[in-house]
């Protein structure tokens, strides 16, 4: 792997890990607030967001570089499909095998994906002091 590609994907990383870190404090803030059964219904929804984007770093992100551009935009579509997909049926998984609170799961769902764009936001604003 070249220094590029371990610098993006190391980057990508960074992001998904402060994704979660925030899904699990949105989760322990819920359970403090409303109970455990809601707090882990926040967590469930959250990571059934941020697996999917695991998977997508992981894969995607393996295509950096000015000679791999339409391998990348390729990974891309069929990364962020998948992802779509594979979240899809961790929620119908997670909702059907665990005793949660749906609406809170829902809720997880959503602040797991405003925590991804947080984090991008922290992460390339970092990125952009370090630039200048």
């Amino acid at each position: 792997m070249n220094k590029l590609t371990s610098l993006v994907k190391g980057e990508a990383y960074r992001i998904v890990y402060w994704q979660l870190a925030m899904v699990v404090i949105l989760a322990v803030v819920s359970l403090l607030i409303t109970g455990l059964q809601n707090g882990l219904s926040v967590l469930a929804g959250g990571v059934v967001y941020v697996l999917p984007n695991i998977v997508f770093v992981w894969r995607v992100f393996n295509y950096v570089g000015a000679r791999q551009v339409e391998r990348f935009i390729f990974a891309f579509f069929i990364g962020e499909m998948a992802k779509l997909i594979i979240s899809a049926v961790l929620f119908i998984l997670v909702v059907n095998h665990f005793t949660i609170n749906v609406v809170w799961a829902l809720g997880g769902y959503v602040g797991a994906t405003f925590a991804f764009w947080i984090a991008c936001f922290m992460c390339l604003s970092r990125a952009q002091g370090a630039i200048r």
